[in-house]
């Protein structure tokens, strides 16, 4: 969960497995949904049939230490999964 700074941004990425290609990402800053700076790969097909794809988030690294909670959600179906990510989780920049 380390962001990678470059300048004034830091980006957070979120990989997921699932099992099928039509998984949908969204991203929320203490709960809230964004869409500004979002990125979000295709589905690729891994040999075990399982599919792997990533979602970025790109926010000013000036938010970054607000301690905001950042949570990266990812829905198949009627099925989703979350995972939070926040500054006092990751240390110091």
């Amino acid at each position: 969960h380390e962001p990678m700074l470059q300048s004034s941004r830091a980006s957070l990425l979120c990989v997921s497995r699932q099992r099928g290609p039509f998984a949908q990402v969204a991203w929320l800053v203490d709960g809230t949904p964004v869409n500004s700076g979002v990125w979000s790969s295709s589905a690729v097909q891994q040999p075990d049939q399982s599919f792997y794809m990533s979602s970025s988030l790109s926010i000013n690294s000036c938010d970054w230490g607000t301690h905001k909670v950042y949570t990266c959600r990812v829905s198949v179906g009627n099925h989703s999964s979350e995972t939070q990510i926040s500054k006092t989780q990751c240390g110091t920049v």
